[in-house]
């Protein structure tokens, strides 16, 4: 299975969820971190990312590979990644659907009373 139109899809496949999957932080970011945070968590983030990217270019630059071997490198990663996904997934709704780190929401502004200065 393959050929270059395979791949280039492939491509645009794996480019289009990374993508994605960058977005998708960027808006957990913002939305869960204190805004005095924020700043701080995109440049070390940023630069995790970064770093990976230049790992998982490192050995496509070192090791051609025939297409075929190509092929099933990155289907064995997609699988295991699926597998990851699925657990985290059952992981989750057995903890009754509440993420681990995830912060209760706040009130806004406009609901908070406000009190005098003898707390009246």
């Amino acid at each position: 299975v393959g050929g270059f139109t395979v791949a280039l899809l492939l491509a645009a496949a794996v480019n289009f969820a990374g993508s994605v999957g960058r977005m998708a932080f960027d808006s957990i970011v913002q939305r869960e971190a204190p805004t005095a945070n924020q700043s701080r968590a995109f440049a070390q983030f940023e630069t995790r990312f970064q770093l990976a990217w230049v790992l998982a270019a490192a050995p496509p630059v070192a090791f051609t590979l025939p297409g075929r071997a190509g092929f099933a490198v990155v289907a064995t990663l997609g699988a295991a990644a699926l597998v990851l996904h699925w657990l985290s997934g059952r992981a989750v709704r057995a903890r009754g659907g509440r993420s681990r780190g995830r912060a209760r929401p706040t009130r806004p502004a406009s609901a908070v009373q406000r009190r005098g200065p003898a707390g009246r």
